[in-house]
């Protein structure tokens, strides 16, 4: 790694061995890197983590160009749902857990964009103009797959694909868990058609404001997580893909301290 000042974000010696093995090979003949991809990783924690723009990234860390060249081969090769999934699988062996999971949490979070992009639209019920965050995680909070979409997206429908791609991923999954906000036709349909189960979690008619519920306040806490990160407390992306490209990268800097920390 190059003599550089160190940044609050930067990954420590205990990271960089937990995530050195899915970045380090260059993929297919031509020239030798002449960067320190660990550093291109810390470029893009600083840039989550802070919010700023490709641009202004420091100058210590290696052109702002490449960082995002890197950045969005990553993201259309498939490389950053890859680590994610690796890295899940990882430290979930790590706590003792079967590396795929056979029950998960379903959820969305509406988003104001910054400014003008693609897919943007209104969300209703929250009031909100902009994008959709719809994730899927495990019982532990760890991310399986997310699908942007505009605000205006049903969760249903967005639901169903995200599921049914989850399933397909992990191969076990057996049940899923839902808010009210997810119709009861995807209920019936979920039992007629697939072989794993959607059971709604029902708010108590008592209930008066913000409760977290039984089970699910593990997805609650992943959606927390991602607002943290500066460049997540709003969609900043020009395109839903590259909206997802952030949350996986969110995802994992999380899970690359994780078990980091269970390690060291």
């Amino acid at each position: 790694m190059m003599n550089r000042k160190s940044y609050a974000s930067d990954l420590n010696i205990f990271e960089q061995e937990c995530i050195a093995p899915y970045v380090a090979q260059k993929p297919g003949p031509g020239r030798k890197r002449t960067v320190d991809i660990l550093d291109v990783v810390d470029a893009m924690c600083y840039l989550t983590r802070t919010g700023c723009q490709w641009r202004l990234l420091p100058h210590d860390f290696p052109p702002w160009e490449l960082v995002a060249y890197y950045y969005y081969t990553w993201l259309k090769d498939g490389t950053l749902e890859w680590i994610n999934d690796c890295l899940r699988e990882e430290l979930r062996i790590e706590l003792g857990r079967e590396p795929e999971p056979s029950v998960a949490l379903i959820d969305s979070q509406s988003v104001k964009t910054a400014h003008g992009g693609e897919e943007v639209g209104y969300d209703k019920n929250k009031n909100i103009k902009g994008r959709k965050r719809n994730v899927i995680v495990d019982m532990l909070g760890l991310l399986l797959l997310v699908i942007v979409t505009s605000a205006s997206a049903q969760d249903s429908e967005v639901g169903q694909e995200l599921m049914i791609d989850a399933k397909a991923k992990t191969g076990r999954l057996i049940k899923v868990y839902a808010d009210q906000g997810y119709k009861s036709w995807l209920v019936e349909w979920i039992k007629r058609f697939q072989t794993f189960v959607l059971e709604l979690v029902i708010k108590p008619p008592d209930q008066q404001g913000f409760q977290l519920l039984p089970k699910r306040w593990r997805v609650e806490q992943f959606f927390g997580w991602l607002t943290t990160y500066r460049r997540l407390s709003k969609d900043y992306e020009r395109t839903p893909e590259s909206s997802q490209g952030m949350i996986y990268l969110v995802s994992i800097r999380l899970m690359t301290r994780k078990l980091a920390r269970l390690r060291s």
